[in-house]
This record gives structure tokens, sequence and C-alpha cells, in this order.
């Protein structure tokens, strides 16, 4: 029998045809990577058609476009609901598009199984893009507490201080102090839902409580503090702390630091407790080969047994974010 090297996704089945909505960072990011052949294909944009007249259409040309499988949303839609149709995840679910979103769906649980209810109504996928959730970092952690070795996780800890702070002198002249606030909640919200992201995953069972203290939703610009950070207790008595600051000159970036019940995980290393007291520590290989995330939501439209499935780790997401949001926005920390 002779064996056949695997083809491409690309050579096997034709690209996904995209309708791309947004043309800042993340679109334009996305648009490189679909240039060389890959599982989309980007036919139409709307957005600043600086440099893509061959492409440029409306919104509503995307909705109504017969030749469009796909309609990705390339910033989140539950941070900028103001910048485009209210009702724009719908129309496009019942004009028969699968819909990518960017982290987060929502920062309601209500609203978030709303949306899947609709696409389940139309057969239609609604996913989200987490570009950090299969990072080699969070392989390497998960390939440590998924091995029988160390037992079950009974703390996990994720820091990220960096600093996100527009000169006072650029933000007077180039944005006001209420933009330039929500731009940082924005990079707040986006950095929690990519800790949280991973969180879910390295402990995989339902919070017991959660706290928050910092500003997910700036009050006023001039006292807006762009820090969080959150506490989260599980049913199975695991806990877990997120720490974020986007006003530290010192960058501090830990990612997961985990305490399991024979032993830990920090830095890409396993530790492991000997019967005799000694700290035994080894290097983590991350499970199985990177997987590009592309062709994983490529695969995962493909599916057509899906649509009736609960995607847990979303609502799991957006439920913490929900618990948080009214956390840190309660009258407790106002001063």
């Amino acid at each position: 029998m002779t064996e056949v090297a695997a083809q491409p996704l690309s050579a096997v089945v034709p690209p996904w045809r995209v309708g791309l909505i947004g043309l800042h960072r993340q679109g334009w990011h996305l648009i490189e990577r679909c240039l060389s052949d890959g599982p989309f294909q980007i036919i139409k944009a709307a957005g600043d058609m600086v440099c893509l007249a061959d492409v440029a259409c409306g919104i509503e040309e995307i909705i109504t476009s017969p030749d469009i499988d796909v309609a990705w949303i390339t910033y989140p839609i539950a941070l900028h609901s103001d910048s485009l149709p209210p009702d724009l995840i719908e129309r496009l679910l019942a004009r028969g598009k699968h819909v990518v979103v960017e982290a987060p769906l929502s920062l309601s649980v209500m609203e978030a199984d709303r949306l899947l209810a609709i696409a389940r109504q139309h057969r239609r996928h609604l996913l989200v893009h987490s570009p950090r959730h299969a990072d080699e970092a969070i392989r390497k952690a998960l390939a440590a507490v998924n091995c029988d070795e160390l037992g079950a996780v009974l703390a996990a800890k994720w820091i990220s201080w960096s600093y996100a702070i527009t000169p006072a002198a650029e933000s007077a002249r180039h944005a006001g102090a209420e933009r330039q606030a929500e731009g940082l909640c924005v990079v707040l919200i986006r950095q929690l839902t990519h800790a949280l992201d991973q969180l879910v995953q390295l402990i995989p069972v339902a919070p017991l409580r959660v706290f928050a203290v910092g500003d997910i939703f700036q009050t006023e610009a001039s006292c807006y503090s762009p820090t969080l950070t959150a506490w989260i207790e599980f049913i199975n008595g695991a806990q877990a702390e997120v720490d974020i600051r986007l006003n530290s000159p010192a960058p501090l970036h830990t990612g997961w630091v985990i305490h399991s019940e024979r032993g830990g995980y920090a830095d890409d290393r396993r530790f492991t407790l000997a019967a005799d007291g000694e700290v035994f520590d080894s290097p983590v290989t991350p499970i199985g080969p990177a997987v590009d995330d592309l062709v994983s939501l490529a695969e995962a439209l493909r599916d057509q047994t899906s649509f009736s499935q609960t995607p847990t780790q979303t609502l799991a997401v957006v439920q913490l974010l929900e618990a948080f949001s009214k956390s840190a926005d309660s009258p407790l920390r106002k001063r």
C-alpha cells in the first residue's frame, strides 16, 4: 500500500469566502494571513478602504451578498456596540452566513445564550476567535497539569503588568481623555478574556464565587485606572487569581503559575515533590504540535453536527466576565 502525503486543507476543499467587517489592526493582520493559500479567502471588506478598492464595500453588502460564506467581525462586537448595527449578528445569521467574532462574544450570559440560540435556529455557526487559546505557553501548562504526576490543581495565578497609557501630550493631541479611557478599557477586557479563556481549560469546573477590584467599565476618564485583580473559587475548592495592570513601567508577565496536590508548574517547568521532601523540576513539552487557529476555525465551520451543542468554554468565559464586571463596578470600589 502506497502512502500519500497529507495535502493542506486549502488543496482538499475550497476556502471559505469571507466578508471582513473592520479594518483596524486585527483586520489588517487577518488580511495578511489570508494572502497566501489558506482556509479563508477575503472577497469583501467593510471599513477604511485605503488600499482595498478591489474588495471595498459596505456592511449592508456583506449582509446581503450571496457570495459570502462567513462574516468575520474583526473586533469584539461586545465592546464596540455603538459602531455597528445593533442587530448585525442576527441579520448575518438570518442570511445564511456563519459568523466569527473576536473574543469576547458578550459580557452578558443572557445575550450570549440568545445569540447562540439564533445561530442554532438558522443552522449556522457563531464562533469566537480567541487568538491566544492555544499558545505554546498554555499548551505547556496543560501538559503539566493533565499528567497524573501532579494531581489536581489547587491554585493558579496569572500576572500581566505593562505600560499602555498614551502620554498626556499625545492624548491631548490625538484623542480626548474619554476616548483614551475607552481604548484602555477595551485592552483591559481583552487581556482578561484571554486569561479566562486559558483558565477554563486549566480548571474546567464551574465557579463557586468571584470577586474583582478595578475598573472594567470606566466611570470618569479623569480617574480611570486601567487595573484589575480578580479572584475565583471553583466548586472543587481550586482558586485562581488574575492580576492585570496597564500602568506599570516595569513589565511583568508570569504566564500561569500553578500549585497542585503533589507539585506545581511555572516558567515552562514542572515541579514534583518527592517522598523525601526534595523538589524535582523538569522541562515541559507541549501537548501535540501547534495547530493554526485559522485551520481550527475552518474545520469547526465544516462540522455540520455541532449547531445544537453548547460551546461550554465560550459561555464559561462570558459567565466569569459578567460576574467580574458586576463585582468591579460595585459601590464598594468607588471613592
